[in-house]
């Protein structure tokens, strides 16, 4: 068995596993996906030598297992999925739980544009709303999360404050350090930066071997902080 197999095998589960997980079955799995209730599977496994990711594409390997992968900490969002359409029927469960996220989404901003690093195209300086620009993080962030993305890259995906810190965090260490190229800081300053490498070590999953090399967890982390440290 290789790397990736191992990797997905240790950090997801199949349909099957992930559907008895939700105390679901695997009819009723498939049935919320195509409504558009729940993320989709972040990995899904075609032949024994690709899987597609939801984050980079197709992946090449050997001696996978044909299968589709969730994250375990989806099952919050399957509960909450199953409990809104038995309210409210699937139609209307599908609009409500979108806007509960993107409500809670921007709230989370929010509070991430004070506490972590200024979201300029969100908020003006006294923190007022710029309607435009956090309507647009929060559809795309809803889009990510129907896909799997979220699944894919955040620590926990179960919840919001979760995916959104991760997202933050990553814009900061994005636009600070010019994608990880830029290391001339001073003291202050870098340990401002290495204390947000921490942060969004733990927030971010550590992606499997086939994606790591070209991952913004590597980039933004292991090589950032080893340039940083080394300066």
């Amino acid at each position: 068995m290789n790397d990736l197999q191992n990797y997905l095998d240790h950090h997801y589960q199949t349909s099957e596993l992930f559907a008895n997980t939700c105390a679901i079955s695997p009819e009723e799995l498939d049935i919320l996906l195509s409504q558009q209730l729940i993320p989709a599977p972040s990995y899904n496994v075609i032949s024994d030598k690709k899987c597609i990711s939801q984050a980079f594409g197709e992946l090449n390997s050997t001696g996978l297992r044909i299968e589709k992968y969730f994250h375990p900490g989806n099952k919050f969002w399957v509960t909450l999925a199953v409990e809104t359409k038995t309210k409210v029927g699937s139609v209307q469960a599908h609009a409500d739980l979108k806007e509960r996220f993107k409500q809670n989404f921007a709230a989370e901003l929010k509070i991430l544009n004070c506490k972590i690093f200024p979201l300029q195209d969100s908020f003006t300086e006294n923190g007022s709303i710029i309607s435009d620009g956090l309507g647009a993080r929060t559809d795309v962030a809803w889009d990510y999360f129907l896909k799997g993305v979220f699944s894919l890259c955040v620590a926990d995906p179960s919840s919001v404050q979760s995916i959104a810190t991760k997202e933050v965090l990553q814009e900061a260490l994005i636009t600070l350090t010019q994608n990880g190229v830029k290391t001339d800081f001073n003291m202050e300053e870098k340990n401002h930066i290495l204390n947000l490498i921490d942060q969004y070590e733990q927030a971010a999953m550590p992606f499997s071997p086939v994606e790591y090399p070209t991952s913004s967890r590597k980039r933004l982390v292991e090589d950032l902080r080893t340039k940083l440290v080394t300066d």
